[in-house]
């Protein structure tokens, strides 16, 4: 068992491991691997897109809203792929080289665990770092070049900043943080929203110095351009259609799809953070999640034959044909993200909140958060996670995530539920 235990902890192993999973990302792109559907179906649009931007760049560009085949997708990730496509003509060349940009996200967030818990063997923070193979959001558009794998990777890069900021507090930390953060956001836009947080927690700091005004000037600043093609060209792709304000959908679906991320940490999470849940103001707070959520339940409406509603609500309807095996997990997901906020109100309320921001339209996709929440859990969200880094809880976490991977690679070839 020793020798085993030693044979891990070694570089050639960790070249296996990598090579294991690098090879079966090359099996997918081989056999064209498309399990959640979308993204294949998304990059063949956008191709239809770059026609527009073949033709005529600037014009493209200024008229991006009324272009053939227009889209909600930002014009910076068509640039990204217009500049892929100019110099290498060939499509499937074109998506090897694109994925293999995108593989860098996985070494990034090694590379931030390595920060957050430097007591913690590398080795371990080197294996769980690779869970982000086993997510079929980030497969699916690894393999066909989507924004969101793209701003990942400069989404985890300006985490990275956040947590050496925790550590040195220099502001040269906190404006690359800031920079990147940007970078992501003009990819993806509902990264900016993680500026909330990362603000909020940098005013705590700094509260009212001449550091916090440096912070408020380069936001602005990096946002001037985006405000510029939005409100004064008014080039406004971010348009309001399928926009969604049923509170009932939101809440319950979001809440189940935050739960479905924490169900592999919550044992550790429980033993590791010592919170009173037994007092007078947790049992005012039980009664208020109760009275909201019977009056929430009323309300829910999500049609599935819209696509998307998240993992739990399509297993109670393969299991159930109906909602009531979802709508029981919800309350016990909102019960759970209370128990999260009890643990660090301040920061892990903001960071919830974001989860429920991220998803204003009507079509609420569980891979809008993968692998984002996998992320957040260890490196944002405030709690203690140190023993989950142990042998036997990790090979628990592959396997929970790997099966998700297997129900999604099934469901996409045979069952479709």
């Amino acid at each position: 068992m020793s020798n085993i235990l030693k044979f891990s902890n070694s570089k050639l192993f960790k070249i296996l491991f990598f090579s294991f999973f690098y090879f079966s990302i090359l099996i997918g792109f081989y056999f064209d691997e498309n399990i959640t559907i979308g993204p294949k179906i998304d990059f063949i649009n956008h191709l239809k897109t770059l026609n527009a931007f073949d033709l005529d760049l600037k014009y493209a560009l200024l008229n991006y809203h009324t272009i053939d085949y227009p889209t909600r997708i930002s014009p910076v990730f068509l640039l990204y792929l217009y500049c892929l496509k100019n110099i290498f003509s060939n499509i499937d060349v074109l998506r090897f080289i694109s994925m293999n940009i995108y593989l860098i996200s996985p070494f990034i967030f090694y590379n931030c665990l390595k920060l957050k818990f430097r007591s913690i063997n590398k080795n371990i923070l080197f294996y769980f770092s690779f869970l982000l193979y086993l997510s079929p959001s980030f497969r699916g558009n690894t393999i066909w070049p989507e924004s969101s794998m793209l701003a990942l990777i400069f989404f985890i890069s300006s985490i990275y900043f956040y947590l050496k900021f925790e550590n040195d507090k220099k502001l040269s930390s906190v404006i690359l943080n800031i920079i990147f953060l940007s970078i992501a956001a003009y990819i993806r836009p509902t990264y900016s929203l993680f500026s909330i947080f990362f603000f909020i927690n940098y005013f705590r700091e700094y509260l009212f110095g001449y550091k916090i005004l440096i912070v408020i000037i380069l936001n602005i600043i990096l946002s001037l351009p985006a405000f510029y093609y939005l409100f004064i060209l008014k080039v406004y792709f971010i348009h309001g259609h399928g926009l969604s304000f049923n509170l009932s959908d939101k809440i319950l679906i979001i809440s189940s799809i935050i739960f479905f991320y924490l169900i592999p940490f919550l044992i550790t999470i429980y033993n590791s953070n010592k919170v009173t849940i037994i007092s007078k103001n947790s049992f005012y707070a039980f009664v208020l999640i109760l009275i909201s959520y019977f009056l929430l339940v009323p309300n829910f409406s999500y049609d599935l034959k819209i696509a998307g509603g998240g993992f739990f609500l399509h297993l109670s309807y393969y299991l159930f044909n109906s909602d009531l095996f979802f709508l029981i997990i919800s309350f016990i997901s909102i019960l759970i993200i209370y128990y999260v906020l009890l643990i660090d109100f301040k920061k892990n309320s903001l960071l919830i909140l974001i989860f429920f921001l991220i998803s204003p339209q009507t079509h609420i996709f569980h891979k809008y958060f993968d692998p984002i929440i996998l992320i957040c859990i260890p490196l944002l969200f405030k709690f203690s996670l140190d023993k989950i880094f142990q042998t036997k809880r990790l090979f628990f976490l592959y396997f929970y995530f790997f099966s998700f991977y297997l129900i999604n690679l099934i469901n996409s070839l045979l069952v479709k539920f």
